[in-house]
């Protein structure tokens, strides 16, 4: 099928939480950028040039598959080649993001923990109440080493790392990704569903720039009921689509959705307190949020019950399972997981566009993905040593050729990732990447070459956004992300028990305060 190319945007602001940290008596590392380095001479030899002089080591941690690990051994290796007498421990844990900051928690005792760590805000924010992680903002300013081609990254990424609840910059962009809709084209194109519901596309059949263009509320007040009376009313022969029609849209995420509509439908969800520092739950502190919330959540138990929606939270497992058997036509995931979204074995044409948007509301999807932060092994409260100076140094400049513009094209696509920089999405290979007019349209590398050029749109981009993290905000995403799951199953679901639902989340939230 061919299909109009979107035009490539040079601009993509994009895990997953913005970012905030506790007040603490323990100061933050201040970066101390100061170290002893040497200005590069005119020879090219990378013992002139090389800005680490004496013998360091430093490790990396991260959650990097074997199929990833060779592009990140790749980067590593072209960094000593330029810094020799830096040596790199790339340490894999096993497990996921959880496990690196549970791991690193445990091991600032010990000193057992990495200089360069993988990581997500609400890691970060202990790392600053811990008082280890690292402002970058003076290695990203110095006129040596610093960031001189900033503007290549896209500025929210940066952004992100700055919004904590202490100044400076304590985390940088590494891998980045937003949630998308997939739906099954092959059954919803050309779908004529008027003598069900005449104001769907207008009386006309469904069309793709229909289903591109979705609110929340013309999905679960209109197509789906459309859909299930077209099924409930016609033998199985002339089902809308085959098999159990368990749910019309699935979505792999209750925490996710939990946020996004309140972002969608301008309800506070959390903020910091610029005072002391600490996180404020909006989401039942907030009366008019509170109550809004409430409303919502008997709305979606009512969806629910209808077979319009379920959760990965409802199921105990990934929705597209549903959509790649095609036992659901829309599916609500992660742009970096996209390859789940379609099954060789049971091949269709699944396209891909923007999650629905709140009626006469605003695009906001959630920006996901880990960020790499700097950990001091310095002692607190104490100057640094030549060493401590040294690793810090060499972890910034780690960080600089893992994301130089050469590499974060090839991370992008090789792994999935949306890149961090603008000047991927020029590139000529990822030019190439995109250009799917003449693939078969049910096949995976079809969808990924979309589900590429999707993440590149210029409402995309801009609709990105990010919660504030802080101590317990981990919690709260949790927390709130349960209360939908216990809203959609409940058997019956008034608005008292609604806002009983989002009591007991926020009892659980405060906990971690």
């Amino acid at each position: 099928m061919k299909l109009k190319k979107f035009g490539l945007v040079l601009l993509f602001p994009m895990m997953l939480a913005s970012c905030g940290g506790q007040a603490s008596s323990i100061a933050p590392d201040a970066g101390n950028s100061s170290t002893s380095v040497v200005e590069n001479t005119s020879s090219t030899s990378a013992e002139e040039t090389c800005f680490i002089k004496e013998d360091t080591t430093i490790s990396i941690w991260s959650t990097t598959g074997k199929d990833n690990k060779v592009f990140l051994d790749q980067f590593i290796e072209e960094f000593q080649k330029a810094e020799p007498h830096v040596t790199v421990d790339n340490h894999i844990i096993s497990g996921n993001y959880t496990d690196i900051k549970t791991n690193t928690l445990q091991g600032f005792g010990a000193d057992n923990y990495g200089d360069l760590v993988v990581c997500y805000p609400d890691h970060v924010a202990d790392y600053i109440n811990a008082g280890k992680a690292v402002d970058l903002t003076p290695y990203m300013e110095n006129a040596e080493y610093g960031l001189t081609d900033k503007d290549d990254y896209y500025h929210a990424y940066i952004e992100e790392g700055q919004q904590y609840s202490i100044p400076g910059t304590y985390s940088l962009p590494y891998c980045a990704s937003t949630e998308a809709m997939y739906y099954n084209y092959d059954v919803l194109k050309g779908l004529d569903l008027s003598s069900y519901d005449a104001t769907i596309n207008g009386g006309n059949p469904i069309t793709q720039s229909y289903l591109n263009n979705l609110t929340w509320e013309e999905i679960f007040e209109h197509l789906a009921p459309a859909i299930k009376a077209h099924d409930a009313a016609n033998p199985k022969s002339k089902l809308i689509k085959d098999g159990d029609n368990t749910a019309v849209l699935g979505y792999d995420s209750d925490d996710n959705l939990f946020i996004t509509l309140c972002a969608q439908y301008g309800i506070p969800y959390t903020h910091i307190n610029e005072v002391t520092g600490e996180g404020v739950f909006d989401f039942y502190e907030n009366e008019e949020a509170r109550n809004k919330l409430a409303d919502i959540l008997v709305k979606y138990n009512g969806y629910f019950k209808k077979g319009y929606i379920t959760t990965q939270g409802v199921l105990k497992a990934y929705t597209n399972t549903l959509f790649t058997a095609q036992n659901s036509l829309f599916s609500v995931g992660s742009t970096a997981g996209v390859s789940h979204q379609f099954s060789t074995s049971n091949p269709m044409d699944v396209e891909v566009t923007s999650i629905p948007v709140a009626d006469d509301g605003e695009l906001k999807t959630i920006k996901q993905g880990p960020s790499l932060c700097i950990l001091s092994h310095g002692a607190l409260g104490k100057p640094d040593t030549n060493e401590v100076k040294n690793r810090k140094l060499a972890s910034w400049l780690l960080y600089k050729t893992i994301t130089s513009a050469k590499n974060s094209t090839t991370w992008s696509l090789n792994t999935g990732y949306t890149p961090i920089r603008k000047s991927t999405k020029e590139s000529k290979k990822w030019l190439e990447y995109t250009e799917y007019e003449d693939l078969d349209a049910n096949t995976i590398d079809s969808l990924k070459a979309r589900n590429a050029e999707y993440t590149a749109q210029d409402k995309i981009q801009n609709s990105l956004f990010t919660s504030p993290a802080f101590l317990g905000s981990s919690t709260s995403r949790t927390a709130v992300g349960a209360a939908l799951t216990q809203a959609l199953q409940a058997t019956s679901l008034d608005k008292a028990g609604a806002l009983s639902i989002l009591s007991n989340a926020y009892t659980e939230a405060k906990k971690a305060q």
